[in-house]
């Protein structure tokens, strides 16, 4: 199938993925969709965050090492992907 391309003003897109551990598999079709939505819709960026706690309860699920992971890192990336969206709404 082919895929047109847009002509109108290009539309930025950020997907945002929670993912444990994104595996090749997985990192092969995003680069796939990336380009997708570069080419059909604007440019594309992606933000995974990974080694991620899966539930909203905190207290009883993950690992110690996921838990200090939420603590210290989890902060640092939300700060990440807030800049990304002020620049893309820029």
């Amino acid at each position: 199938y082919k895929i047109a391309c847009r002509k109108e003003p290009p539309i930025p897109v950020l997907v945002i993925i929670n993912r444990k551990a994104p595996d090749a598999g997985f990192m092969k079709i995003l680069r796939n969709y990336q380009r997708l939505l570069s080419s059909t819709v604007g440019p594309a960026q992606f933000f995974i965050s990974g080694n991620t706690l899966e539930s909203g309860d905190y207290s009883r699920s993950g690992s110690d090492e996921q838990e200090e992971h939420h603590q210290t890192i989890c902060p640092k990336e939300y700060k990440k992907v807030f800049q990304l969206g002020v620049n893309l709404a820029s």
